[in-house]
């Protein structure tokens, strides 16, 4: 009794045995058994391989196997026990925990109360119970609210047609415990500025320019609307009609001076001799104060300047063939 053998040799049997009896027959049938251990000597049992150590351990038991030929097994048991010291055993009162503090009453100057429960009743000459219940002072300050003077107003939400404007107060001082709340509102509000707003006049977005006219030198116009007109001092409406001088593109055809008569071919009984002149586009002159509307291109409206004596390189010439037979055609 009260050993085991050490835990490298152990092999605990779980299900295989549930009695020594089982673990002793599992035991004979392996060659390298060389006893069982049972825990606590309550069947939980454990086979000991040979060459184990025996350990101390309270309330087990271990069977050592040994080889007895024909000799006798003991029979009996190895350990007795009987009932002793039978009176009851002193019981002592316990309780259980502390409850929390209660509310301090009255706030200011009072008490507050805790509790406890008792969990076990003393018995047979355990210690008794004592109070449960406890209390103690306490208190707490006590200040009534007390409110600053009034900030000045603040500047008016609008400045016109009635707006609002506020002003507040903090607490000079506070309130602590049961003292007095302060009375009234923390901030007020009136209204200001009730006169009504000036209006402004509005007018609608420009209208595109007219035509210019005359075309090539003249004048164009734009107008726009009154939307809302000015009231109540508003800014006033600003002109409704604007002109402007204009000028389009366009090129007028002049002549250039005549060159030198060619020498005449005969010396007598009258030849013709002969003398040409171009014509050059010249853009008809403008104002700066005028604004240049339409180009050439924009228009497509095309003139063509003649010169005598000379062509175009042919790199850059397409016969016409049979799409042309006149200079007007072309």
């Amino acid at each position: 009794l009260g050993v085991r053998c050490d835990k490298a040799h152990q092999i605990p049997l779980k299900d295989e045995a549930h009695t020594p009896a089982q673990a002793e027959a599992i035991c004979s049938a392996r060659a390298d058994c060389g006893g069982f251990y049972d825990e606590g000597c309550n069947n939980w049992l454990s086979l000991c391989l040979t060459g184990f150590q025996l350990e101390s351990e309270d309330a087990s038991c271990s069977f050592e196997k040994k080889e007895i030929g024909a000799g006798v097994a003991c029979t009996e048991d190895i350990s007795q026990s009987h009932v002793c010291n039978t009176e009851s055993c002193a019981v002592d009162c316990e309780y259980e925990e502390w409850t929390a503090w209660s509310s301090c009453f009255p706030f200011c100057n009072g008490t507050q109360v805790r509790y406890r429960a008792v969990s076990v009743q003393a018995s047979h000459g355990g210690v008794p119970c004592s109070e449960t219940q406890d209390t103690k002072k306490c208190g707490h300050t006590c200040i009534d609210c007390k409110w600053a003077q009034w900030e000045t107003w603040s500047e008016c939400s609008k400045t016109c047609a009635g707006g609002e404007r506020s002003r507040a107060r903090q607490h000079a001082a506070e309130r602590q415990g049961d003292g007095i709340p302060c009375q009234g509102d923390a901030e007020e509000t009136e209204s200001c500025e009730a006169d009504p707003c000036p209006i402004d006049c509005v007018v609608s977005e420009w209208t595109a320019w007219t035509t210019c006219a005359p075309y090539c030198l003249g004048t164009q116009s734009r107008n726009r609307t009154v939307e809302v007109q000015a009231d109540h001092g508003g800014v006033p409406c600003p002109p409704l009609l604007e002109v402007q001088a204009c000028t389009n593109f366009c090129m007028d055809c002049q002549l250039s001076e005549w060159t030198d008569w060619d020498t005449c071919p005969v010396t007598c009984d009258g030849g013709r001799s002969n003398r040409t002149r171009n014509e050059i586009f010249v853009q008809r002159n403008s104002s700066k104060t005028h604004s240049l509307l339409q180009t050439g291109l924009a228009t497509k409206a095309w003139g063509y300047e003649k010169k005598l004596g000379v062509r175009c390189d042919k790199a850059h010439q397409i016969p016409l063939k049979d799409e042309a037979h006149t200079p007007a055609q072309a």
